[in-house]
């Protein structure tokens, strides 16, 4: 948690620079500095001692790790920003699905083998492949074409009278004003802060739910955290492959949400072990749908020259709110006790279907659904 909370702010400077400068130069230089950072771990590793005093070794590990974090923070924003300049509108959704797909199968291939490489290669020479293919990305990165690259404002002819360029700070503020001025688009943001707070504490709760409300072996803490993985990636194929605009795509987001609102709920009355794989299942793949429409539906609203400042917002969401939904969820679960798991799973889905109930009040919401 204290690695990512520095991420928070360079979310925001992500967008910012993402519309200030060019994105794919961005884009290949977070790589380059990721690939550095990475290296210089491993060569920490490789140099350490036997055995390293345990505090310098958090010390190091803290930092490069806050330091990763942050430069992955001014990451996403330029590729999320990038989309659009790559391919057709009608194509987005398609791209989106594509790029949060691999990021997905990347994490649970990570996830399954990591253990397995960690205990037969060991961490240095782990630490040393993953620099070489941050360094081969950026590489790779530097071959893309970027059709529609951020202007450059021409000089000009009277340098003496010309105003003074906008800060970056200045910039930063316009763009939060922008976002905060669009009432669709602040609502929406609103919703996503409830719901990354409700969906982020699922790794906590799932080790409770499967001991004290299904009251099964821990094996079943993988079983349905593996049903809520290919969820996820059943729904964003699901996404690209109806690719719904207008009316159509605000009816599958409304739906959605009331599908996780249905699954919450459920989950915590079921003490059924096939159908809580289901419901997580289920879960994964509405939480899939969503997002990916979420992504696009900012994409194609924002003016361009904002674009990167409203990524970096969205980014912001789940870097700020997830961690401190984690958080709380300890205080929770200490507060009302962990045999009580399966009504907390209860309230966070009548919390999620009030947010949202609230949220679609606002015609400014419903037309950003379908704009």
């Amino acid at each position: 948690m204290i690695s990512t909370m520095p991420a928070v702010i360079f979310n925001l400077l992500g967008g910012t620079f993402a519309d200030r400068y060019s994105r794919k130069m961005l884009i290949v230089l977070c790589d380059f500095i990721s690939s550095l950072l990475v290296l210089t771990l491993a060569t920490l590793f490789f140099y350490l001692p036997s055995s390293p005093d345990s505090f310098n070794l958090i010390v190091i590990l803290v930092t490069i790790s806050t330091l990763l974090n942050s430069v992955q923070a001014i990451y996403r924003p330029a590729v999320l920003s990038s989309i659009p300049d790559l391919v057709p509108t009608t194509s987005l959704t398609a791209a989106n699905s594509l790029v949060e797909s691999i990021s997905q199968l990347a994490i649970a291939v990570g996830q399954a083998v990591g253990g397995v490489l960690f205990r037969t290669l060991g961490a240095p020479l782990l630490f040393l492949l993953d620099g070489v293919s941050y360094f081969l990305s950026a590489v790779s990165e530097l071959f893309i074409h970027f059709p529609n690259p951020t202007p450059v404002p021409a000089p000009a002819s009277d340098p003496v009278s010309a105003p003074a360029p906008p800060s970056v700070y200045s910039d930063l503020r316009s763009g939060l004003l922008y976002v905060y001025q669009d009432r669709g688009m602040r609502t929406l943001f609103i919703c996503l802060a409830v719901m990354n707070m409700i969906f982020a504490p699922i790794s906590i709760f799932l080790s409770y739910y499967v001991e004290f409300h299904l009251i099964l072996p821990v094996d079943w803490f993988g079983y349905l955290f593996a049903a809520l993985s290919l969820g996820i990636l059943s729904g964003l194929t699901l996404a690209s492959k109806l690719n719904w605009q207008g009316k159509e795509r605000r009816l599958l987001i409304l739906g959605a949400f009331g599908d996780m609102f249905i699954c919450y709920f459920l989950l915590g009355i079921t003490t059924t072990p096939q159908l809580s794989w289901g419901l997580f299942y289920l879960m994964g793949v509405t939480i899939g749908v969503v997002n990916i429409s979420i992504i696009t539906i900012l994409q194609q609203s924002s003016d361009s020259q904002y674009l990167g400042r409203v990524m970096g917002v969205l980014a912001m969401m789940a870097t700020l709110f997830v961690p401190l939904g984690m958080g709380l969820s300890g205080i929770v679960i200490e507060q009302v006790g962990a045999t009580n798991i399966g009504s907390l799973f209860m309230f966070s889905g009548v919390l999620l279907f009030l947010v949202i109930a609230v949220a679609t009040t606002s015609k400014h919401f419903r037309v950003l659904l379908k704009s």
